[in-house]
C-alpha cells in the first residue's frame, strides 16, 4: 500500500496540487489544482471534464479507491471505501 501512496504524492506534487485516483500503481484520473492545492488554472469546462473522468475511474476503483490530496501548505492522503 505504501508504494501506491508514494505514486499518488509524486504525481501530485509534479503538478503543485490537486486529487487522484490510483488504480495498479498507476494514476488513472487526476484533477491538477496548482493554486495553493485548491483551485484551477483552466477554464470552468477543462476542470468538468477531469473532474468526470476522475469520477468514472473512482468507481472503478471502488470499493478501496486511493483518495490523495496534496497542497502547498498540507499533504494528506486515505483510503476511502
Amino acid at each position: 500500500m505504501d508504494f501506491v501512496y508514494q505514486v499518488a504524492l509524486d504525481a501530485l506534487e509534479e503538478k503543485q496540487g490537486g486529487v487522484c485516483v490510483v488504480m495498479d500503481g498507476k494514476v488513472t484520473a487526476m484533477v491538477p489544482l496548482p493554486i495553493a492545492g485548491l483551485l484551477s488554472d483552466k477554464r470552468v469546462h477543462e476542470v468538468a471534464d477531469e473532474v468526470k473522468a476522475l469520477k468514472l475511474e473512482w468507481r472503478q476503483a471502488a470499493p478501496s479507491p486511493l483518495w490523495a490530496s496534496t497542497s502547498s501548505r498540507c499533504r494528506s492522503s486515505r483510503i476511502s471505501g
